[in-house]
């Protein structure tokens, strides 16, 4: 007997029912699958047309769906990016800030014409104190496009490459509020030093600043841009000048020389030349430099600087030294007849003789003396 004929009757009965619902279910499915079979390929049909007529109304209105298409790729792959993810929870987390920022935003115009407001009456003031405001622009962007070029951000890199320096100036830094107040006491004693010998600090101060117009000027500031190549070069000569410098000051201590004497004396010649009366000296000079030429080229064909000259010039200085020393007297006529016996008075004598016999004939060939 099989395992069928043991089952009971009614369960016979419900499994035959079950087993014909699943087949005119199948048999349904069938068909579906049949009729979307049949109709698959119109379907397909209809859904291209559809595609091509969008795309091609979009390109009549000139938009390139192939560039839209590769931007919104490339937008999704930057969206789905973990540190994009990160990014969007992080706003999502500050939706109350953003909130609140979209509400500001109607207030936006307003505030900006606030700022353009005060912009103008800035550059009006600006303006009527006689600042070029345009120049002034010109200069910043020069200096900003000096910053920028490859050369300066070569500096900026060898700065990097000194890192531990500058961490070791940085270790130095809190220690620069008492090297800065030390500092200030030795400028007011150096300013009040000055202002004793009769150095105007405020006209100083006022050049200085007059330089520091003068450096910010264009055409000096494209004399900068030309030379900017050379400064680069500058670290190497300093560190050259350095080394040949120490080399010249060991030799000068090796020979007795006082190097800060001679630094100080430096010093105080730099400051007389820089004095009002100094200053005012030489553009007199220089405003009579033909005339100076002049008279420089008739003393050098005079012979007065030749070395007879000059020896001649020295034994008359010393003559005078020691006669100066000497007491005065009162010499009559007999003392001058008996001086004349004395052979250093008959030398100097025959000296003054010859000379007027010479300065004579000068006098008898000048231009001068002829008119």
């Amino acid at each position: 007997m099989t395992h069928a004929d043991a089952l009971p009757e009614d369960a016979s009965v419900r499994m035959l029912a079950i087993l014909e619902r699943m087949d005119a279910r199948l048999s349904r499915l069938e068909a579906t699958v049949d009729t979307l079979a049949s109709q698959a390929p119109a379907l397909a049909a209809t859904a291209a047309d559809t595609i091509d007529s969008t795309l091609a109304r979009l390109g009549e209105q000139g938009v390139d769906v192939d560039e839209r298409i590769q931007t919104s790729v490339g937008t999704l792959e930057v969206l789905t990016r973990p540190a994009s993810a990160r990014l969007l929870a992080r706003l999502l987390e500050r939706t109350e800030d953003l909130e609140a920022l979209l509400d500001l935003l109607p207030q936006a115009p307003g505030l900006a014409a606030t700022a353009a407001d005060t912009a103008d009456a800035v550059l009006a003031r600006l303006a009527e104190r006689g600042v070029d405001i345009d120049a002034r622009a010109q200069a910043a962007l020069q200096a900003l496009e000096l910053a920028t070029r490859p050369e300066v951000n070569q500096l900026l890199s060898a700065a990097i490459d000194n890192s531990e320096t500058l961490v070791k100036l940085g270790a130095v830094l809190p220690q620069l509020e008492g090297l800065a107040a030390t500092a200030a006491d030795t400028a007011d004693g150096l300013i009040g030093q000055l202002a004793a010998d009769g150095v105007d600090i405020d006209a100083r101060v006022r050049g200085g600043l007059r330089a520091i117009e003068l450096l910010s000027r264009p055409e000096v500031l494209a004399a900068l841009e030309e030379g900017m190549p050379k400064l680069l070069e500058l670290p190497g000569l300093a560190a050259a000048a350095a080394d040949t410098l120490d080399g010249v000051i060991g030799r000068v201590l090796a020979q007795g020389v006082m190097v800060d004497e001679r630094l100080a004396s430096l010093i105080t010649a730099a400051e007389v030349m820089t004095r009002p009366e100094t200053v005012r000296l030489v553009n007199t000079l220089m405003s009579r430099s033909e005339e100076l030429a002049s008279l420089t080229e008739v003393l050098l064909e005079s012979g007065v600087f030749a070395p007879e000259a000059a020896d001649m010039v020295g034994n008359t200085g010393a003559a005078l030294v020691a006669t100066r020393k000497e007491p005065n007297g009162a010499v009559g006529m007999f003392g001058v007849l008996r001086g004349l016996s004395d052979p250093d008075i008959q030398r100097a004598a025959s000296f003054a003789l010859r000379f007027a016999q010479r300065f004579g004939q000068m006098l008898r060939h000048s231009p001068a003396q002829a008119k």
